[in-house]
């Protein structure tokens, strides 16, 4: 994917409510975030999301294939904490991990942010 799908996202973050923040993770470097951006109001910060990161590397495996949701090519993953939600889109060389409020409309934020994400993609 191009670097404009996740500019994309990072509109979001700045525009939508129901968005934290947004980070990639490069396959060949997965301990390390890249391209954060966190809302203005999101009430969080750096510090958490590196702590929050650190845990999702421990929770989850990161693969060069990510799980079987699919909508045409597209592959994520929603996993929900307390808190907060996280939408991992599983591209081919990167991760774009997506933070969500965890009270918001889980099946219309998601739709939002993945028709938004892929709007300009041919299936």
């Amino acid at each position: 994917m191009s670097d404009a799908n996740y500019n994309k996202i990072k509109h979001l973050v700045e525009v939508d409510d129901d968005t934290l923040a947004v980070f990639t993770v490069n396959l060949e470097s997965q301990k390390q975030m890249e391209n954060l951006s966190i809302a203005t109001n999101a009430d969080i910060t750096k510090d958490f999301i590196d702590y929050f990161f650190a845990g999702l590397q421990t929770n989850l495996r990161f693969a060069k294939e990510g799980p079987d949701n699919r909508a045409g090519k597209l592959k994520w993953t929603i996993n929900e904490y307390e808190r907060i939600r996280t939408l991992i889109i599983y591209e081919k060389d990167r991760f774009v991990i997506v933070l969500i409020k965890s009270n918001k409309s889980l099946s219309e934020t998601v739709d939002n942010i993945l028709g938004y994400y892929y709007e300009s993609t041919t299936w």
